[in-house]
C-alpha cells in the first residue's frame, strides 16, 4: 500500500489558484475604453463593469485579484462596493480612483478597504505602473505566504514529504559533511542515512566525476547559478565491481537569514539527486538505434555522415587524404528472392562479420539499407593503400556462405572516391563512390574501380534523358513502330509486336536501348508503357477491314506488372478504346518472377480469364524455372534474338534453341522466335517446328502507315498464291 499523508498534509488555499484578472467599475465608457486598452497593450486581462451592481454581479462570476472603483463623493454605491469587496472577497486588492482634490476621499478609500488610490485624471503611465506594481506585490504575498504556509508543517509533515520522494534529498554543512539524507538513499544506494550522517560527501562519488562534483554536489550558488540538471555518477563506498547510478543533480546553497547571528553566512548545501539510470539506459537504446544498422549493428548512414564529416574537417586541417567505398553484393537479390528474407538477413550479418575483419583501426564500415555498404578509410596515404582493403573485401566475399544448410556465393562491386580528388563535400563523395560502384556493375562485377570524371559525364547524360523524358511525353516526341509476327506455316501475318519510338526534336531518333533502361529507373516507364498501349490499341482499330483478327504484341516493364492496379489498367485502356482483350498479347521477362510471385501470378491469371495471352519474353536470357513456367498461365514462349543470331554459329546456343522448342511443346505452349534476320536461321526454326517468327528477315518495323502496306501486300500474295 502506498504511504499515508498525515493528517497534518493539506493543500494550499485556493486563493492562491486563482488567476490575476482586473475588475474595472466606471461610469464612464470612455474611460473604461481606455483602461481596456492599456491593459491589452501589456497583456493584462481586464473586464470592465459602469455600476457598483454590474461589478458585484461579475465578482460572483469569477475571479479577480484587483478591482478598480471609481469613488463619488454623492454617491455611495461605490463606497458600498469597497466596503463588501473587503468584507466578502478577501485577499482581492482594491485600488480607488477619485477626483476629489482633497486628502479625505482617499482616507475614505482606505477606510474601506482600498489597497491604493489614484487621483483623476490620471497619465497611463502611472495606472499602468499602480496596476503593474499591485500584481507584482500581489505575486510576492503569494509566495511569501506559501513560504510561511510551509514553514508551520508540523516535522511530521516534512518527514513524510521528503523520505516518500523517490529522489535522493541531501543536506551537507558547510565542510561537505551529510547532516540530512532521506530514505531514498536506501533504494538508490543501498544504505541507510544513518550511515552516511557525518560522512563527507566525496564517499558517494564515483572516481571519473570526482572532479566536476567538488564544487557542484556541495553547491554554494544559488538561483539561476547554482546547479541544475547535472548529470553524476553515484558509487557507493564498498561497492568495488557494482554498476554505477546515474543521478540528475540539481544543489543549491543555505544561507542564513537576517535573523541569524550572522546574516548571510553560509551554512551548508541542499541537493536532490534524481536516479536517471534507467532512462539513460534507454536513450542509449534509442540513441544505438538512431544510428545503427539493427540487422548488423553497424553504423547507420547517420552515423557515417557524422564520421565523414569529422573525417574530411582532420583531412583539411591537415592535408590528408580520405578514402569512400561504396559497395554492392552481386547475386544478393537472387538468394533473398527465391530463399527468403530469413536466410537473406542471416547472409547479410555474415557479410558484416567478415567486411569487419577487413577494417583498419579508425576505418568505418556501415550499412546504408538492402545490400548496400559503404567503408570510410580516414588519413589515407596513399591509392595502394585503398585498393589493399577494396581488394581484402573482395576476396573476404567471395569464399561461400553457408546459410540454412544452402551453400551460397556472392560477389562484392565497389566503387571508389578520394577526398580531394573526386570531391570536397560529403555528399559529392558518396555519390561518386556509388557511381563507380555501378560503372562495376555494368562492366563485370566482382571488382573495384575508382570514380573520373568520364562517370560523372554518364551521369549528366542520365539526367538530361530523364528530362527529356519528361518533355517527350509532353510534347508528343513519341510513336509507334510496328513489327509483323508471321505464321511460318501459313505464310500470314498473324501479329504486330508494338515497339516504343522517340524522335527527339534536336538528336533525331534516340535508341531504345539508351532511353528504356532510364525509363525503368525513373519510373516513367509507367506512363511511357500505358502510353504505347492505348496508342497501339486505338491505331490498329483504325486500319483496314480485314485485320480484325490481327492480335497485338505489347512488351511490359516489371514495373507496370508490380502495379497494384495493374488489371484494372489494362482492362480500362482496352474498354475505353474499344480493342478486344481476345486479340491483345502481354509479352512479360522472366525477371517478373523474382518478386512477389503469388502476386504476379494471379494478376496474370486474371488476364488470361479475360482472353488476353501472356507470353514469356527473351526466354532463356533470365531467370528459368520450370515450376513457375507451369504455375504461370502463359500461353508462348518468345526465344531470345542472341539465341537465334547464333545458330550454326555456338553449337551450344543452337542446343539450347532446340531445348527450349522441345520443352515449350512439351508444355503446350506457342514458340516465337525473334532476330529472325537469315534464310538459314528460318529453316532452321521451321525443322525445330518453330510456328511464328519476326525479325527483319520479314520486315523491319514500320510505321502504322507502313504497317498497312506490308499486310495488304502480304494479303494479295497470299490471295494469289490460291489461285
Amino acid at each position: 500500500m502506498p504511504p499515508t499523508p498525515p493528517e497534518e498534509m493539506d493543500t494550499l488555499p485556493s486563493a492562491y489558484e486563482r488567476s490575476e484578472r482586473i475588475l474595472a467599475v466606471d461610469r464612464h465608457p470612455r474611460l473604461l475604453e481606455s483602461l481596456d486598452m492599456l491593459a491589452n497593450a501589456r497583456g493584462i486581462p481586464l473586464d470592465t463593469a459602469e455600476t457598483p451592481a454590474e461589478a458585484r454581479t461579475l465578482v460572483r462570476q469569477r475571479e479577480y485579484g484587483v478591482v478598480l472603483v471609481d469613488m463619488q463623493a454623492e454617491d455611495t454605491a461605490s463606497l458600498d462596493l469597497m466596503e463588501w469587496l473587503h468584507n466578502h472577497r478577501a485577499g482581492m486588492d482594491v485600488i480607488a480612483l477619485t477626483a476629489d482634490p482633497t486628502c479625505r476621499a482617499p482616507i475614505e478609500a482606505l477606510r474601506r478597504g482600498a489597497s491604493e488610490f489614484i487621483r483623476k485624471p490620471f497619465a497611463p503611465e502611472a495606472m499602468l505602473a499602480t496596476l503593474e506594481n499591485t500584481l507584482e506585490r500581489r505575486r510576492l504575498s503569494r509566495q511569501n505566504e506559501q513560504i510561511r504556509h510551509r514553514l508551520k508543517r508540523s516535522e511530521r509533515l516534512y518527514r513524510f514529504i521528503v523520505d516518500n520522494s523517490p529522489d535522493f534529498i541531501y543536506v551537507l554543512d558547510a565542510e561537505g559533511r551529510f547532516t540530512f539524507i532521506n530514505r531514498s538513499a536506501e533504494r538508490l544506494l543501498g544504505m541507510t542515512p544513518d550511515t552516511l550522517l557525518g560522512e563527507h560527501f566525496q564517499c558517494l562519488i564515483a572516481d571519473e566525476d570526482r572532479a566536476v562534483a567538488e564544487r557542484r554536489f556541495n553547491e554554494r550558488r544559488t538561483g539561476q547559478r547554482a546547479t541544475h540538471n547535472l548529470e553524476l555518477q553515484l558509487a557507493p563506498p564498498g561497492a568495488a565491481g557494482q554498476p554505477t547510478r546515474t543521478v540528475d543533480l540539481t544543489a543549491m546553497g543555505i544561507y542564513a537569514d537576517g535573523d541569524a547571528p550572522h546574516p548571510g553566512q553560509f551554512l551548508g548545501t541542499y541537493g536532490i539527486a534524481r536516479d536517471v539510470t534507467d532512462r539513460k539506459h534507454a536513450e542509449s537504446i534509442v540513441h544505438y538505434q538512431a544510428h545503427h544498422d539493427l540487422l548488423t549493428g553497424l553504423p547507420n548512414r547517420a552515423l557515417l555522415k557524422d564520421r565523414l564529416a569529422q573525417a574530411l574537417a582532420r583531412a583539411r586541417r591537415g592535408n590528408e587524404e580520405v578514402a569512400v567505398l561504396f559497395l554492392d553484393l552481386d547475386r544478393f537479390k537472387v538468394v533473398n528472392d527465391s530463399l527468403g528474407h530469413s536466410v537473406g538477413d542471416q547472409l547479410l550479418q555474415q557479410v558484416a562479420q567478415r567486411l569487419r575483419a577487413c577494417l583498419r583501426e579508425g576505418d568505418t564500415l556501415a550499412r546504408l539499407g538492402g545490400d548496400e555498404f559503404t567503408l570510410l578509410l580516414p588519413a589515407i596515404p596513399d591509392r595502394p593503400a585503398v585498393e589493399r582493403v577494396a581488394q581484402k573485401c573482395i576476396d573476404a566475399l567471395e569464399q561461400p556462405f553457408m546459410v540454412h544448410n544452402h551453400r551460397l556465393f556472392l560477389g562484392v562491386s565497389i566503387g571508389i572516391a578520394l577526398f580531394p580528388e573526386h570531391g570536397e563535400t560529403l555528399e559529392t563523395l558518396i555519390k561518386h563512390a556509388d557511381v563507380a560502384m555501378y560503372h562495376v556493375k555494368e562492366h563485370g562485377k566482382g571488382h573495384y574501380t575508382f570514380f573520373d570524371q568520364a562517370m560523372g559525364s554518364r551521369i549528366d547524360h542520365h539526367l538530361n534523358m530523364e528530362t527529356g523524358l519528361r518533355r517527350a511525353l509532353e510534347q508528343h516526341e513519341f510513336r509507334v513502330a510496328y513489327q509483323p509476327q508471321v505464321d511460318v506455316v501459313s505464310g500470314r501475318v498473324t501479329g504486330m509486336e508494338a515497339l516504343i519510338r522517340w524522335q527527339h526534336p534536336e538528336t533525331g531518333e534516340v535508341s531504345p536501348r539508351e532511353f528504356i533502361p532510364v525509363a525503368e529507373q525513373t519510373g516513367l516507364i509507367l506512363p511511357i508503357g500505358e502510353w504505347l498501349l492505348r496508342s497501339a490499341c486505338e491505331e490498329l482499330l483504325r486500319w483496314p477491314d480485314g485485320n480484325e483478327g490481327l492480335r497485338l504484341a505489347v512488351n511490359l516493364s516489371p514495373l507496370q506488372v508490380h502495379q497494384r492496379d495493374f488489371v484494372d489498367r489494362v482492362r480500362a485502356i482496352c474498354d475505353e478504346t474499344g480493342f478486344p482483350l481476345r486479340r491483345l498479347d502481354l509479352e512479360i521477362t522472366e525477371n517478373l518472377l523474382m518478386r512477389d510471385v503469388e502476386s504476379v501470378v494471379e494478376k496474370l491469371r486474371t488476364l488470361s480469364r479475360l482472353g488476353v495471352t501472356i507470353t514469356i519474353d527473351d526466354f532463356g536470357t533470365g531467370y528459368s524455372s520450370l515450376g513457375y513456367l507451369q504455375r504461370l498461365p502463359i500461353h508462348a514462349l518468345k526465344i531470345d534474338q542472341s539465341f537465334v543470331h547464333a545458330i550454326r554459329e555456338n553449337e551450344e546456343k543452337g542446343t539450347l534453341v532446340e531445348t527450349i522448342i522441345a520443352m515449350a511443346h512439351g508444355l503446350g505452349l506457342n514458340v516465337v522466335a525473334e532476330g529472325v534476320e537469315t534464310k538459314r536461321q528460318l529453316d532452321y526454326l521451321r525443322r525445330l517446328q518453330c510456328g511464328r517468327m519476326q525479325g527483319f528477315y520479314f520486315s523491319y518495323p514500320l510505321s502504322g502507315h507502313e504497317a498497312v502496306d506490308l499486310l495488304e501486300g502480304w494479303a494479295r500474295e497470299h490471295l494469289a498464291s490460291r489461285h
